[in-house]
C-alpha cells in the first residue's frame, strides 16, 4: 500500500478556517468587525526590516498582499471597529490578536499565558504595532488622532483563567476566543476541555469542507 498523504500545514489549515469564517462574516449585514487572513501579520513581518531601515517612511512601498486587504474587503474604521487573527510564535504556539480601531488597542488571546513568555510574544507584536499606523494612513479614510502621528497600538496580553497544554490545540484554542470575543461574550469566562477542543477542531474542520465543495471557499 502507498503512503498515506501528509497532512496540511497547520498554517494552511488555519488560513481555510479563517476563509470560511470570512465567508460566514459577508452574510451578515451589520457586521462592524473583520478577520485578517492568517498570511496578513506574517506579511508586515516581513516588510519591517526594511521599513526599519528606510529614512523615508511616508514613501515605504507595502506590497500588493497587504493593499489587497484594503481593495476587496470592509473599510477599516468607517465599516470594521475590529479585526481579528489567529497568529504563530516561534512556529510552535497559536494566539489570538484582536484589534480595537476604536479604542487603538491590540490584546492578545491563548491557551497558555505562561508559555510563550510575555517577551517573546510581544517580540513578534511590537513589530506589527508599529507598521500598522502607516499602513492604515496609507489606504484608510481616518481622522484617528494615534493613525495621523503614527503611534503604536498598545500590547495588552489578557489573564485569562485558561490553560490547555495538550500540543496541537493552541490554534484551536486562539479561533474560539476570537469567535467568543465576536460574539459579545467575555473570553475570561471561557471553560474548554479536551473533549471541547476535539469537538471545535471536527466543528471547523466539517464547515470547511462544506464550503470547499460548495465552490463558496476562497484559496487560502
Amino acid at each position: 500500500p502507498g503512503c498515506p498523504a501528509a497532512a496540511p500545514p497547520v498554517e494552511q489549515v488555519a488560513g481555510r478556517v479563517i476563509s470560511s469564517i470570512r465567508t460566514r462574516r459577508d452574510s451578515l449585514t451589520d457586521a462592524r468587525f473583520d478577520f485578517l487572513p492568517v498570511s496578513f501579520f506574517p506579511e508586515i513581518l516581513r516588510h519591517f526590516p526594511g521599513f526599519e531601515d528606510t529614512t523615508t517612511k511616508a514613501g515605504f512601498s507595502f506590497s500588493p498582499a497587504l493593499h489587497c486587504q484594503f481593495m476587496y474587503r470592509p473599510q477599516w474604521f468607517t465599516k470594521v471597529d475590529y479585526l481579528y487573527s489567529p497568529v504563530i510564535i516561534r512556529d510552535t504556539h497559536w494566539v489570538g490578536v484582536i484589534v480595537d480601531l476604536k479604542m487603538w488597542a491590540t490584546y492578545v488571546v491563548d491557551s497558555n499565558p505562561a508559555c510563550p513568555s510575555e517577551f517573546v510574544v510581544n517580540s513578534v507584536l511590537t513589530p506589527i504595532s508599529i507598521l500598522l499606523p502607516h499602513l492604515i494612513s496609507r489606504y484608510c479614510l481616518t481622522t484617528h488622532t494615534e493613525v495621523l502621528d503614527y503611534l503604536p497600538l498598545p500590547i495588552s496580553r489578557l489573564d485569562l483563567p485558561l490553560l490547555v497544554e495538550q500540543p496541537g490545540y493552541s490554534a484551536v484554542v486562539a479561533l474560539i476566543l476570537l469567535e467568543t470575543h465576536v460574539v459579545g461574550k467575555e473570553v475570561t469566562c471561557v471553560y474548554l476541555s479536551e473533549e471541547h477542543l476535539r469537538a471545535a477542531a471536527e466543528n471547523y474542520a466539517i464547515a470547511t469542507l462544506a464550503m470547499c465543495k460548495a465552490g463558496s471557499l476562497p484559496e487560502a
